[in-house]
């Protein structure tokens, strides 16, 4: 389908705004494109916006509408549509909703425990429903129950001594996993 000069200043001005508002635009290219595929898909952070920017009479355009029934972010935009369109591209992106700090030792130590009785499948299933943010406090609560599991401590109040000794057997280890990847 080829764009005709109005179709390629309004993806322009939408491109544009995009970016100026910190979205990464991934924009169909290829001349034989479909139009049922979306013009545009924005992405910042984890939100992601799927467009189908139109010029002329509106029309309905069902796949978007099959993308929202999805769950997907999807936007139909006409040039008239310019303020709804830089107010949609202002909207902030949904913060992360941190765990909590009990719920994320449990399951930190859930996998403690699946991982020394070789549940991988367990494993994943207490892992993969988190979100990044929620992964990333459980990595920190699994450090720091091995740390305190190396040390001998109950506790995570470790001396200077236990932290200095847990430290140095953690650099040996990556020293000996990057010296293994080398040879092999």
């Amino acid at each position: 389908m080829r764009l005709q000069p109005v179709h390629i200043e309004w993806n322009r001005k939408v491109i544009d705004e995009a970016r100026r508002r910190g979205f990464t635009a991934y924009q169909q290219t290829h001349a034989n494109h479909r139009t049922a595929d979306p013009s545009l898909i924005l992405i910042r952070g984890p939100r992601i916006l799927h467009v189908w920017l139109r010029t002329g009479r509106r029309k309905p355009v069902p796949q978007a509408d099959a993308y929202t029934q999805a769950g997907r972010e999807a936007h139909v935009w006409y040039p008239a549509d310019w303020p709804f369109v830089r107010s949609t591209l202002l909207l902030p992106e949904p913060e992360p909703t941190a765990p909590e700090a009990e719920e994320v030792t449990d399951r930190a130590w859930a996998i403690v425990a699946a991982t020394a009785e070789e549940r991988p499948e367990d494993v994943r299933q207490l892992v993969n429903p988190l979100d990044w943010s929620s992964q990333l406090a459980v990595m920190y609560a699994l450090a720091t129950c091995c740390v305190c599991f190396m040390a001998g401590a109950e506790s995570s109040s470790l001396t200077d001594e236990q932290r200095a000794r847990v430290a140095e057997l953690a650099r040996r280890q990556l020293m000996q996993r990057a010296s293994s990847r080398d040879d092999g």
